[in-house]
């Protein structure tokens, strides 16, 4: 589902996927902007860089907190990608000419 806020261009993408144990999770997206990723386990916020550790450039979630990958417990994981929004610079260049003719005509 997606929901645009018209306010700030942004949209906000959330969906979900099972896998199998593993202590590295895609998100399959690149240059996830820093501080957008939450993870939660049993209901309860994980903290980055204690009990995962996240690539932002290349999308992915390491857990490193054992208990947690020994438990079996569901993880889940939000983010903010902002992919297709991004900073482009562009150039202009215009030229405008004026001719000015002469009023008086030539006698022949």
């Amino acid at each position: 589902m997606a929901q645009t806020y018209a306010n700030v261009d942004r949209y906000v993408l959330s969906g979900t996927a099972k896998g199998q144990s593993t202590t590295n999770l895609s998100l399959n997206a690149y240059n996830v902007p820093p501080g957008s990723v939450v993870v939660t386990a049993g209901g309860q916020t994980l903290k980055e860089n204690v009990d995962y550790v996240v690539d932002y450039n290349l999308g992915q979630v390491q857990i490193i907190n054992q208990a947690i990958i020994n438990s079996g417990t569901p993880v889940n994981v939000s983010f903010e990608n902002n992919a297709s929004f991004g900073l482009q610079q562009r150039s202009f260049m215009g030229c405008e000419w004026t001719i000015w003719r002469s009023r008086r005509r030539r006698n022949r």
